[in-house]
């Protein structure tokens, strides 16, 4: 077998498994992900960090979310907090901010009992508390964590009022409402 013909063969393997790879590559572009089973895979993960769900996961998620600018009246809350001790402001895109004063110490906090104290500080707002869900947690360092609460009115839609609050072993350290 002389040189030129080996390297006919080369050339004519290298390109039979070209066409193969470029057949596999566009297989995986265009196919559709097989997602029947992250379910079953995040449950076994929670399952083996001991973690409970008591809520119903969708089987699908919406593909994209809008959110719904809803206006409100922010008179209440500042009445509430100007009878509350502490430091509020609200800035021009209606985000109050408040700091309220340290009335008690937390040593040996726990994300129970910061739930629990963010919780009720929602409850005593003078909003439609019930309308607010938590939506995460965040550990904001050692004993201080960050609630998120959203605004759902039983519809379909997102809206963009929230609060967001920082809790640590001095309590309610700082809280953000977004009511606009």
């Amino acid at each position: 077998m002389d040189s030129k013909k080996a390297l006919r063969i080369i050339i004519a393997l290298l390109l039979i498994v070209n066409v193969f790879m470029a057949g596999y590559i566009v297989n995986l572009a265009f196919s559709e992900p097989d997602t029947k089973d992250e379910y079953k895979y995040i449950t076994e993960i929670l399952a083996y960090r001991d973690i409970a769900l008591d809520c119903e996961i969708p089987e699908y998620a919406a593909p994209s979310a809008v959110i719904t600018v809803s206006s409100t009246d922010n008179t209440a809350v500042l009445d509430y907090l100007k009878e509350q001790d502490g430091i509020f402001s609200e800035d021009e895109n209606g985000v109050i901010t408040y700091t309220p004063p340290v009335t008690q110490r937390y040593e040996d906090l726990t994300l129970e009992k910061a739930a629990e104290i963010a919780d009720d500080y929602v409850e005593k707002l003078p909003i439609d508390s019930e309308a607010y869900m938590l939506d995460s947690i965040l550990t904001a360092g050692v004993n201080e964590y960050r609630f998120n609460y959203i605004y759902l009115d039983g519809s379909s839609y997102i809206y963009d009022r929230k609060i967001e609050m920082t809790v640590s072993k001095d309590g309610i350290e700082k809280v953000y409402i977004k009511s606009l």
